[in-house]
């Protein structure tokens, strides 16, 4: 996520009540009474009535910063950076850039990540 959206998401968490809370002490610092709250997974919890509000939103954020990573790094860029985020030239498997690639950038195909792997293989091996 770059920086227009870490902004972006952060006012709209403000604006929708969202926030996050693994534990009774952060859960009870952020709840407002006699608001209805929704679990949304990972800790975050939204108010009810403003939920959908936040996921569509949340979506179009994230849409929009996934376009600006295209076009900022390029189809090969993308890739190599999710092949070294997932640590795939330590374990020699591909499977986590392959699943974070097609939540993010459903363009880009297995031969694609296969092929940028390959490319960069020698260069990642000489870092270990």
């Amino acid at each position: 996520m770059d920086k227009i959206a870490q902004k972006k998401t952060s006012e709209l968490f403000e604006m929708t009540g969202t926030f996050f809370a693994f534990g009774d002490e952060q859960w009870s610092a952020k709840v407002v009474p006699d608001t209805h709250y929704t679990s949304c997974g990972a800790g975050m919890y939204c108010p009810t009535d403003t939920v959908a509000k936040m996921t569509i939103t949340l979506n179009e954020i994230m849409k929009a910063s996934n376009d600006r990573e295209m076009l900022s790094r390029g189809l090969d860029g993308v890739i190599l950076d999710s092949l070294s985020n997932h640590e795939c030239y330590y374990t020699g498997d591909v499977e986590d850039a392959v699943d974070d690639l097609a939540a993010r950038h459903p363009q880009i195909t297995l031969d694609d990540i296969q092929r940028v792997y390959r490319a960069n293989y020698d260069e990642a091996m000489e870092r270990f």
